[in-house]
């Protein structure tokens, strides 16, 4: 109904220039830095800020040991926008992640990360950077559509592609990453190589070199581009001079950029170039054959034999770059394809599209793989909301605990996988076909514009979908316990703990550390919860010793919701046939709530649920509804860090809405007064 109705809005009613159509790609972006804030954020600014401090990642790396590092210009670039920043009085560089200035040898240099980052409003301003990439990518995607001459209304679809893509707003403006000024890369590449196909016929020229610097830009921010350059080798080299040429332009532009004089230049050899990031590509095996090289190599020589036809027809350049790019998604570990890596094929996946409507079904194709990595990490939906709404959104109830209450969630991981390889098999077939002049036709009628809404509308539903199931299995209580841990057993004499629940919240579960230690016989162990206000039972749940023993962090989903403001929660087995266990606390030592995010969040330092022990202490939290009221509490916490920030913010946004409703109210007004 949603994208029934945007179309005909496109279609019938509205009819929107591209500039207007950008400027809803600039609100939509706008908006999405304001919403979506991933941890991703903080690593790349705590990394950057160390940029700005001391020139070098080595004193943020030391820090941040496990982070995925990418190309120090990247991190240059966000240093050079943090100084401007500051300049702005919109943040201090000195209070990111601790208010130690950096000295050398300091040891509490981002002393507080990631607890105390950068405010809300930093964290948009911060990302506002990405602009400057986006920019680049949608100045070249445009200037392809027009050296393609590509027909009818192209250029327009291309640009309600970029405005309204939701994977490109969400790498970019919700996680922060560097996937944005990669494609930006790609795609200024995929011009110049087309332009210099055209103009140069083989000789020296500046659209080679351009190109060449294009590629040697992305290969150093990460490694996707450098697989593209032996395409670029092939197509530019018709003679000794001119491969001796391409190879020295791309040596020089990637040394200048990669900078192996700097200090730091030891840590990205390591973990860059070979982080298991990186290496992913040689885990997928054959009898020992890696995939990767299986494709790439068959790739890269079918290239070179279809080389005087790809020089011929300029859109066969196109069909190259997406070819490699399929046989990374093909030979990618799936368990560490990220949602970003899904950004790369998109804008090439596009301008196939307006030649041949076939292609469209890999968007969506694209989408579920983009998807596939959000059911197994919390920060990639809901909890990407957290920094917004409230630290609770961060510790919903997973996706795995869900599914295996009905199925089994290592089956749809596989089924997801499976479909999706197979997409990305199919789609390296029909780039094959089309390098080879035999376009295989399928009968989809579906064109560019359509399916872009279509894919906006399913991220709209399945993010919303997420947030209505996820705020009813948030953590209530943040507690940490003590690591002088010890396992209590649970029998028919039932262990107990108080539910304080000052403002009737609805409570839906519980989560700790349940033991199967020894299975005998068929039992169950019960919780059973008593308003004491009334004496009333007011929930009993049964859990078979056998399923409820079986995880390390075992999630305990109530029956139904209780709500009473104190609840004595009684455990305890009905038959004592078999060896349940809870994780516990030697000598009875009290948790301590945790506030992981304090400059975010206000939701947990006012304990409106806790838990009392009357003797045994549990390692226990509660989980309940995250409501309404608190998320706008949280909001309003954040934006009272600085009101004229947010009241700036959002009066642009009201003016690029102005500016884009302004030509239908005057041509509205002319018509009536005519």
């Amino acid at each position: 109904m949603i994208h029934a109705y945007c179309v005909a809005a496109l279609k019938h009613k509205f009819h929107l220039s591209i500039w207007q159509i950008i400027l809803i790609g600039i609100i939509l972006r706008l908006l999405a830095a304001a919403i979506f804030n991933h941890s991703d954020e903080l690593a790349i600014t705590a990394l950057s800020r160390s940029i700005a401090d001391t020139q070098t990642l080595i004193d943020g790396y030391i820090k941040l040991p496990q982070v995925q590092l990418y190309g120090r210009i990247y991190y240059q670039v966000i240093a050079v926008w943090l100084h401007f920043l500051q300049f702005s009085h919109i943040l201090s560089i000195g209070n990111l992640f601790g208010t130690i200035p950096f000295k050398p040898s300091e040891i509490g240099y981002l002393q507080a990360f990631p607890s105390f980052g950068p405010e809300l409003y930093q964290l948009i301003a911060i990302k506002l950077i990405q602009f400057l990439y986006d920019g680049i990518f949608l100045f070249y995607l445009l200037k392809t559509s027009d050296f393609l001459q590509l027909k009818g209304k192209s250029k327009l679809y291309l640009t309600i592609f970029w405005a309204c893509n939701p994977i490109f707003i969400y790498v970019g403006y919700g996680m922060f990453q560097s996937d944005i000024a990669i494609i930006s890369s790609l795609m200024a590449a995929a011009y110049y190589t087309m332009k210099s196909l055209k103009e140069d016929k083989g000789n020296l020229s500046w659209n080679k070199v351009f190109a060449l610097a294009w590629i040697a830009f992305g290969a150093v921010i990460k490694q996707v581009p450098l697989l593209i350059l032996p395409v670029l080798l092939i197509l530019f080299s018709q003679s000794w001079i001119t491969l001796l040429f391409s190879l020295a332009s791309f040596a020089i532009f990637y040394f200048i950029l990669y900078q192996p004089w700097s200090v730091d230049a030891i840590i990205l050899k390591s973990q860059f170039l070979t982080s298991t990031e990186s290496t992913n590509l040689f885990n997928f095996q054959l009898n020992g054959l890696n995939i990767f090289f299986l494709f790439y190599v068959f790739s890269i020589g079918f290239i070179w034999y279809m080389r005087s036809m790809i020089r011929s027809k300029y859109i066969y350049v196109i069909h190259a770059f997406t070819l490699i790019i399929t046989v990374l998604y093909i030979s990618e570990d799936i368990s560490g394809f990220f949602p970003q890596f899904a950004v790369w094929i998109l804008p090439f996946l596009a301008l196939l599209c307006l030649i041949d409507s076939s292609y469209v079904i890999f968007l969506f194709a694209m989408l579920i793989g983009f998807f596939k990595q959000m059911l197994v990490d919390a920060t990639m939906l809901s909890g990407i909301l957290a920094t917004t709404f409230g630290t609770p959104l961060l510790k919903s109830i997973t996706y795995t605990t869900l599914i295996n209450q009905v199925f089994s969630m290592d089956i749809v991981l596989r089924l997801i996988t499976t479909v999706f390889s197979a997409f990305c098999i199919i789609l390296y077939v029909f780039l094959i076909r089309s390098l080879y002049g035999k376009d295989l036709k399928l009968p989809v009628n579906l064109n560019l514009k359509n399916a872009t809404l279509l894919m906006l509308c399913i991220f709209f539903i399945v993010v919303a979908g997420e947030f209505l199931i996820k705020r009813n299995y948030t953590q209530l209580t943040s507690y940490t316990y003590s690591s002088d841990l010890t396992q209590v057993p649970v029998t028919t004499t039932p262990l107990s703990f108080i539910i304080s629940n000052q403002r009737n919240e609805e409570i839906s579960g519980l989560v700790g550390n349940f033991s199967l230690n020894q299975y005998t016989a068929n039992d169950y162990t019960d919780i059973q919860a008593i308003d004491m206000n009334s004496g009333k039972q007011i929930m009993l749940d049964k859990i078979n010793d056998f399923a409820i023993g079986h995880s390390q962090n075992t999630e305990i989903l109530f029956p139904q919701h209780i709500n009473a403001s104190h609840i004595k929660v009684l455990i305890f087995t009905e038959h004592n046939y078999n060896q349940i266990s809870i994780t516990g606390t030697k000598g009875n030592i009290l948790p301590y709530t945790q506030i992981d995010f304090p400059n975010y969040d206000a939701y947990y330092s006012k304990n409106y649920v806790s838990i009392t022990y009357p003797n045994q202490v549990l390692a226990l939290n509660i989980r309940g509804v995250y409501s309404w009221k608190d998320i706008a509490y949280n909001l309003g916490h954040n934006v009272k860090k600085s009101l004229i920030f947010f009241i700036a913010y959002t009066a642009f946004i009201l003016l690029l809405i102005l500016f884009i409703i302004f030509p239908f109210i005057t041509s509205r007004h002319a018509k009536h007064k005519g």
